[in-house]
């Protein structure tokens, strides 16, 4: 993906400085909104599967990047900035039920990478989701 070596360094000792001290959890880890139900006013989460104990922040971050994924569009910064207000809303309201801890808060970005990276190289494997592909290596 034409990640620079420096870059590629960068991320792993300033990630790694800080993934020992990360919350872990049982977490969902796929919260994308067709893993959501919604009935008159409530909601929740369906297919549980890929659970697994992981970063607390993992699943935040998870589904930001869907939706982002979902709608990305590079030449509208529009919808960019628009994903930016959910993505914050997201945070605000995971921090506002589950305080976020500072090392939590330095490592979101860190987080959302690892995602992305993981993401992206998963769909270019699949040929039935290279179009994915082509839009999550244009999001990173």
């Amino acid at each position: 993906m034409s990640l620079s070596e420096s870059f590629c360094q960068s991320y792993l000792n300033e990630f790694g400085k800080l993934y020992d001290k990360l919350p872990k959890q049982i977490i969902h880890r796929d919260p994308n909104p067709s893993n959501i139900i919604v009935s008159q006013d409530e909601w929740g989460f369906i297919d549980f599967e890929l659970s697994e104990k992981n970063l607390r922040i993992y699943d935040p971050c998870y589904a930001a990047m869907a939706i982002l994924s979902e709608s990305f569009d590079e030449k509208d910064q529009a919808k960019l900035s628009k994903w930016l207000e959910i993505y914050q809303n997201i945070l605000w309201g995971y921090d506002s039920v589950v305080k976020l801890t500072n090392e939590e808060c330095v490592a979101l970005p860190y987080v959302i990478m690892a995602d992305q990276l993981v993401s992206t190289a998963w769909f270019s494997e699949q040929d039935k989701y290279m179009e994915l592909f082509e839009t999550n290596k244009r999001m990173t």
